[in-house]
Formats: structure tokens, sequence, C-alpha cells
């Protein structure tokens, strides 16, 4: 009970490793009850190769849990003595990830019962990876050497935390092998095998955590009882001294070299070396900072304790003036890149006067630059001011970075005051648990990433939180996200310093997004937090003044087509640029144009043919190449696009410039394109979808467009009409609109088209040899709408009934309720004239009479047939 109140106030990461020491210990203690058999069955040379097989196949993702099981099986069953060579090779040669790495760790204890095999192991791993050290074959790439490397140092790193070798000698000369001295091209990709090692063993092999978990130790000392450690793997620190020492040496000599390329600059040429040279540098830095927080020696809140490597920074290289062009927005570079300049200082013995006023005050750069020129630099009045700002209005965040300008101007003159900033506000925000106080922990979060973007912190620590954060999307993690990126995340991506670890965040929010997918609104506020650092007014290119003409003449003069001809002729055309400009501008209008300009756009192609055949023929290529795009995408957002180019190959077609066989081989493609014999049906409907009628709207209106050509194509086109009736008779339904466009095409070309009924009569008809003789033997009958138009019309009926049926019943109720009304009003009567009423029985009602009508008509010999009162 101890250890699960411990540790449930415990870090996701700690979780994560609790879970892990808990699931080891439980399946070190199933192996232990293994032990082999004195009676094992001797195992042939074929049922070896098939189980060698099967272990292949289990670093596939496909692999089952009774897959695994069945291969443990069979190792049990059998006697592997002469076998053990074999199978050692093939679990080398596998592909380990983080699925299979318990079944392969399980594997290997399991034939650890037979005492040679760890030697024939660590020979195996030992030959791999000295065949690593040679290019080609399987790992011809540098990047899957590296990928084997981890691979093979991950799997060692769990057989040593059992014990599995006998002595650490053997693992240490693994070490040797995997991560030697190498140049720095390789270096950068084979200090990952060591980042990824630190990660997962760092804690077992060092008896320390990393900076994010350290403080969970110093709070709660009985952790230690959780998380114990023999002293025989606290000594595992030095086999890697050297190899940390050589890292060193390499950022300190990129880091000489940068600075002296820097110094000494001239062409471009340089600027783009020094440019590939910083990010080595940020990415060799990033993981031995990683590799440091692992063993220990970290400590964002304390740069002096991290050691000259960490503090190296390649914008000290810099100017004074900061050049983040990309950085920040126009409307920002004052706020964060202009800081001004503090050449007399206030006397500490002077007091300052109503400094608590002007801090809650501070929502403008004036003022806070004002402030810092006023401010008295004494430990008590830092004290003071840092305590006036977390103590701030929580709701009030607008001031938060005119405050983050005051503390940045400060930082610049008094480097005391730097350290004291970012201790008070890391603390803070670590302090407040997630589940309380949800404000002010991202309060906290918006100073830090304002204190980042004045470089007063650095941006490992924020990029460590945000690492921090995409653990655990819940609810409140995607809020905190959202904060960060929102306010730093244009900063950080296209910061120098921290691009490459921000991508890679990304990447892994996007996987995370993937993996477990989010509720509408989370998706909804990440979605927009990725947008709002992404935004970057891209700067407009100057057109040279012949770009202006060709425009000026594609654009304004068209309607004028002797003025656009002649102009046109004056261009010069035997300049690349400048024909290449053209055809731009001939398809954007092509694409883009109204439909009056595309005759005049047609003519013009078709008058310059002759001279510059390659220019129409460039044109037409790009209208047919979308019309191809068009029909892959099917988007339905470039429709009108689509619509518009269609038009333009009939006026091609009018113009001559494209002939018949090409305007029938594009008709036939509309309505053929997606639908061949050897595409599945359901790749089919992806790409035409079967309630998708905008192919008959391309087709109706590419033939409409050639109606002044309808006698020279009168064969073909009948043939390809009755080809094209097919097709619409696939589809499910038609809307109405569509619909009649095509009994209007139909009455225009053969009236008798709209007579095909059924699928297997227009097949009869188009291969048939005698179109016309095939339409007139075709019944006479009256033209009827398809499937959702009887639908329709049946639902409207239906919907009339109904509201007929509401109606009288509308009036039904009322009737009753009129009569309710009626009758509690003759109550009310009855009660009021109860002395002089008479009640008299008649053959089925009740009738009410009054005394004073019966006195009035005793005078008469008749009774009145009609009597005051009514009957129910």
């Amino acid at each position: 009970m101890e250890t699960q109140r411990i540790t449930a106030t415990l870090s996701i990461e700690l979780k994560q490793k609790y879970q892990e020491i808990e699931e080891m210990q439980i399946l070190k203690e199933n192996l232990k009850k293994f032990k082999l058999d004195a009676n094992l069955k001797p195992i042939k040379q074929e049922k070896v190769l098939k189980l060698c097989e099967k272990i292949k196949d289990a670093d596939s993702n496909r692999t089952t849990k009774k897959k695994y099981e069945s291969v443990l099986k069979e190792i049990r069953e059998y006697d592997l003595t002469n076998s053990l060579q074999e199978i050692a090779t093939t679990i080398v040669d596998c592909q380990l990830n983080q699925s299979n790495i318990k079944f392969f760790f399980e594997l290997c204890v399991v034939l650890g019962n037979y005492k040679e095999f760890s030697n024939i192991l660590l020979q195996a791993v030992i030959k791999h990876v000295k065949l690593l050290e040679k290019k080609g074959g399987n790992y011809e790439n540098e990047d899957k050497r590296a990928q084997k490397r981890k691979n093979l140092l991950r799997i060692c790193g769990e057989l040593y935390k059992y014990k599995f070798f006998q002595q650490q000698q053997q693992l240490v000369e693994i070490f040797k092998l995997i991560l030697p001295q190498v140049p720095l091209d390789q270096l950068l990709i084979n200090i990952q095998v060591m980042t990824n090692f630190m990660n997962h063993f760092g804690y077992e092999f060092f008896g320390k955590h990393k900076y994010e978990t350290r403080q969970d130790f110093v709070q709660n000392p009985d952790l230690e009882k959780i998380f114990n450690l023999t002293e025989e793997h606290k000594t595992f620190e030095s086999t890697l001294k050297d190899y940390i020492q050589y890292i060193e040496k390499t950022l300190i000599e990129l880091y000489n070299q940068i600075q002296k390329l820097t110094e000494n600059q001239n062409d471009q040429s340089d600027s783009q070396k020094i440019k590939e040279m910083k990010d080595q540098f940020i990415k060799l830095k990033d993981n031995y900072r990683i590799i440091k927080d692992c063993m220990g020696e970290y400590d964002p809140t304390n740069p002096d304790n991290e050691g000259g490597i960490l503090n190296l920074n390649i914008r000290d290289f810099q100017s004074n003036n900061c050049d983040d062009t990309d950085c920040f927005l126009e409307e920002e570079r004052k706020l964060y890149c202009q800081l001004i300049t503090i050449n007399n200082p206030p006397d500490p013995n002077q007091i300052v006067v109503q400094q608590n006023q002007k801090q809650k005050d501070c929502s403008s750069i004036e003022i806070s630059d004002q402030m810092a020129l006023e401010f008295v630099n004494t430990k008590q009045n830092r004290k003071k001011l840092l305590e006036e700002m977390q103590n701030f209005k929580q709701n009030y965040t607008i001031v938060i970075p005119y405050q983050c300008r005051l503390f940045a101007t400060l930082c610049k003159h008094y480097k005391e005051f730097e350290e004291e900033v970012i201790k008070s506000f890391l603390e803070q925000y670590k302090q407040i648990k997630s589940n309380d106080h949800q404000e002010r922990k991202q309060r906290y979060l918006r100073y830090l990433c304002e204190l980042t973007k004045f470089k007063i912190l650095k941006q490992d620590i924020i990029l460590d939180i945000l690492a921090q954060l995409l653990e655990d999307l819940i609810s409140y993690n995607v809020d905190m996200i959202a904060l960060i990126l929102n306010n730093c995340g244009r900063f950080l991506k296209y910061s120098g310093e921290s691009y490459k670890k921000f991508e890679y965040l990304l990447n892994q929010l996007d996987k995370q997004r993937k993996l477990k997918p989010l509720a509408q609104k989370e998706e909804s506020i990440l979605t927009q937090a990725l947008l709002s650092f992404d935004r970057q007014v891209k700067p407009k290119k100057e057109k040279s003044e012949l770009q202006k003409f060709i425009k000026f003449i594609i654009f304004d003069q068209l309607d004028d087509f002797t003025n656009a001809f002649e102009s046109m002729e004056r261009l010069p055309l035997s300049d690349q640029q400048c024909k290449q400009y053209l055809i731009k501008q001939l398809f954007k209008i092509s694409i883009k144009g109204r439909y009056s300009s595309l005759s005049i756009v047609a003519c013009l192609l078709a008058t310059i043919k002759d001279k510059y055949p390659d220019i129409t023929g460039q044109v037409v290529d790009s209208l047919l190449d979308d019309i191809l795009c068009g029909l892959e995408d099917n988007n339905i957002n470039k429709r009108q696009r689509r619509i518009t180019i269609i038009k333009m190959i009939g006026e091609l077609y009018a113009y001559q410039i494209i002939d018949q066989e090409l305007l029938f081989k594009l008709l036939y493609l509309i309505i053929e394109f997606g639908h061949a014999s050897d595409i599945p049906q359901a790749e089919q409907d992806l790409i035409d979808p079967p309630e998708d009628s905008f192919r008959i709207n391309q087709v109706i209106g590419l033939v409409e467009s050639v109606r002044e050509y309808h006698k020279q194509l009168k064969t073909n086109l009948l043939k390809f009409l009755v080809y094209f009736q097919r097709y619409v008779l696939s589809k499910r339904y038609l809307p109405q609109i569509v619909e009649f466009s095509l009994l209007d095409l139909y009455e225009m070309i053969d009236p008798r088209l709209a007579r095909i009924r059924t699928i297997n009569q227009a097949e009869q008809i188009y291969n048939s040899n005698n179109i016309e003789d095939a339409l007139a033997r075709l019944p006479d009958q009256a033209v009827q709408l398809q499937g959702i138009d009887k639908k329709f019309i049946e639902d409207q009926k239906e919907v009339e009934q109904q509201i007929k049926l509401e109606k009288e019943l509308e009036q039904q109720f009322q009737q009753q309720l009129k009569e309710s009304q009626m009758e509690n009003q003759l109550k009310q009567t009855v009660k009021s004239n109860k002395k002089n009423v008479l009640m008299l029985k008649g053959s089925g009602d009740v009738k009410v009479i009054t005394k004073l009508e019966i006195q009035n008509t005793k005078k008469s010999t008749q009774v009145p047939n009609q009597y005051v009162g009514f009957s129910q």
C-alpha cells in the first residue's frame, strides 16, 4: 500500500519506468521457474530452419502473441545444443523494435539456460558489428547502420540488466565497437545510438536521473526504495568516458571553425558553409546535452554549473543587433529585438517612488523602457519586482510581453538578475500541479515562452517542457501545448538553435494525434495553434518591365484582338524566359479567365501556331495534364476550373488547334478513367463515386461547346453518346438539373438516345454495325425522370400528405378545445342559476331550460321547439 501511495504521485516518465520494472520483475520470476529437461527431444535440421524462419517472422508488425508463444514452446521442447550458432545469428539479424523487444529478451534468456549460449550470442553480435563497418549489403545507408547498432545495443542493455553476460567487460567490448571515434559526419549519426541507449538505460547504469524527474526524488526520498540500484551498475560510467571526451573535443573544434569562418567571411559560399556547420553544431550539442542530462550533470536553472561545452552558443558569432527576420513578424521585431541601453543606471542608494504602480501599468514598450531606466539594482528591489509580477492579476496577460521586455533589459545590464528570473519562474511552474490552479500554471508557462523569445531562458528548457507534455495528450496538456505553439512556436521553428528538435517534436505530435484521436474541440485547438506560428508573409517578387507588359497584353488588352496580336509580335520570343512567362500567362487565363475571353485566347494560339508551335503545344499539353490531374484528385474546390478548361478545349477544336481524334480520346477518357477491368470495384468507387455526376457535366460542356460541328461529327458523336448513356445509367441517381441538361443535349443531337433505358440496351446498340438502325428499333416511350427524381417526387407527396394530416389534427384539437371551453361555461351558468334551472330528460340528450322561459310561455298553447340552453 505504501508503494502504491508513492507511485500515485509520480510523473509520467517515472510511472512508465516503474511499470517497466514491474513487468521485468514478473518476467524474471517466470523465467526462473523454467529449467532444461534432461529428456528433451532431439531436433532435426529441417526443424531448425523452420524455427529460424519463425524467429525472423517475429520482427514484423503482423506477428501476434500466439506466434511468440509457439516459438518459445518449441525452444522449450527440443534439445538445441547443436543449433545455438544458427539461432544466435538469426536473432542478431532480426530487426528489433519496441513491440518485439520483450520477445527477443525472453528468447535469449530461455536459451541462456545453455551455458555456452551467452558467449555464442556475444560473438555473433561482435561479428555483425564489424560487418556494419563495411559499406554495402543490406546496410548501404549510414542511417540504416546506425539503426542496427541502436537495436543491438538495446538488446545487449536489457540482457546486461538481467546479468545475462558473465562479465561486465563483455558489454564494454561491444560498446567500443558500436561507438567508435569516427569523423564528424558519421559521429552525427552514431551519437544518436548513444542518446537512445542513455534514454533507456541511463538510470540503471549511472544511478542518476534526468533533470525533469530529479525534483521528484528530492521531494520524496522513499522513491529510492522503489528504484533501487546495485553498485555494479554505477561503475559503468568509466566505460563511456573516452567517448564523451571525444564528443566534447569535436564540439570545441567545430565551434572554433565556425568562429574563424564568421570573422573571415568573404562570399556566398562561405555563408552556406557556415550555415551547414551551425546545423551540425546544434545537432551534436543537443545529443550531448541529453547524454549529460542522463548522467545527472545538467541543470538549466544554474548555467554556471553546466560546464563550458553546454555554454557554447553559435549566436555568439552574431552582432548585437537581432537579425531574426524569420523568428518574428514585422510588428514584433521592435518589441523583441530593439532593446534599449542603460547608460547611466540610478544610484542604488536612491529610493524609487511608485515602483509598484508603474509595474501594474506596464502595458507598452515606452513604459517598460522607462521602468528599466528608473530601476535601482539592489537585491531587495529585484526580489520585490519578481514578487509583484507573480502576484499580478492572473487574467491580465496582455502585459506579460512588456514585463518580459523589462526583464530582458535588466538582465542585459545586471547579470545577477538573470539567474534569479530563471530560477523563480521555473520553480513556480514546476510546483503547481496540473490538476490544480490550471490558469495560474498556464500564466507561468506564458512567462517562460516570452522569456525564451527574449533569449533569457534557453530554448532547450521550453522544448523539454513541450516534450513532456507530448507524452500524454489529455485535455489539459493539449491546452498547454497550444499555448507554447501560439506564443513561441514561430520563434522555435525559425531559430537556428532549436528548429531541428522542434521539427522532431512536431512529428511526434502528428504521430500521437494519429494513434490517439482527439475530441473535436481539442483537435480544433491544436490545428489553429499549428497554423498560427506558420504564417509568413512572403515578399512579392518584383516583376520586370517585360513581364508586366506580357501580363498587360494577356489580361487587359486581350479584348481587342488586333492590338493584342500586334503587341505580342513585338515581344522578344527568342528569349527563353520571355517565352516561358508568356506560356505561363496564357495557361493562367485559360483556366481562370472569363468564358468570353476563351475564344480570343484560342484564336491567338491559332494565329501564332505556325510561327511558334512550341507555345501552342505547351499550353495544350498543360491543359490536358490539368484535366488528367482533375480526374485523379476529383477535388470539389477545383470544379469550376475544370469546367473552364473543358470549354477551352472546345474552343481549341473550333480553331483547329486539336483534331477530331484527340477530341474523342478526351471524351472517352473522361468517362473511362478509373474504370479499368484490373482495378477493384472499391477503388473505382473512390476514384469516381457512383453518386458523383460531375463527369457527366464535363461531357455535356465539351459536346455543347462544339455544337456548330455536330453534323461533321455525327457518326462518331452518336456512337460516343450511346456509350455515354451506358455510363449515365451506371449512376445510382442524377440530380434534376443534370437530367434536364442531358435531355436538352439528346434533343439537340438525336432524341432517340433518351429511349435507352438499360445498360444492356446501350451495349447492344454500341456494338451494332449501324447505330441509326439500332436506335430506330427502340420502342417510343415517354421520357421519365430517373432514380433520385422519382424518389424526390414521392417524398414530396408524402410531405404534402403529412402536412394535410397535421392540419386536420390541428382542426380537431381546436374543435375539442372550443367544446371544452363551452362545457366549462355551461357548468358555471348552472351553478349560478341553480334555483331557476329545470332538468328535462329526453330520449337521449339532457335538455336544460330556465324557469323564466316556462313562465313566459305559459300563455302559449304550444311548447317552443328551441330552449334557452345547450345540449351535450
